[in-house]
């Protein structure tokens, strides 16, 4: 019995410097940018409109930018932070 455990522990140890192998620290990103288009009726630019990154808090009962992490206080204006860039037509 004792020589099956010996066995079985150094299976275990023979794997370990696989697994470290595979499940290695990241060691940089690469960074990618999408331009993503938001469209807003009639030229009402608010974060109301804002569909792919307003988010309502169910917890905390607050709407926040899913761009920035901040909370929004009035969904009816843009915040003064928002990063979105617009086109001059």
């Amino acid at each position: 019995m004792r020589r099956c455990m010996t066995s079985l522990n150094m299976f275990r140890l023979a794997h370990i410097p696989m697994l470290y192998r595979t499940f290695k620290a990241v060691t940089r990103y690469e960074t990618g940018m999408a331009n993503v288009p938001v469209h807003f009726p009639n030229g009402d630019v608010c974060c109301r409109w804002c569909p792919m990154f307003l988010r309502f808090e169910e917890p905390f009962e607050r709407y926040s930018c899913r761009l920035t992490g901040d909370w929004i206080a009035d969904i009816g204006a843009r915040q003064e932070w928002c990063p979105l860039k617009f086109e001059e037509v």
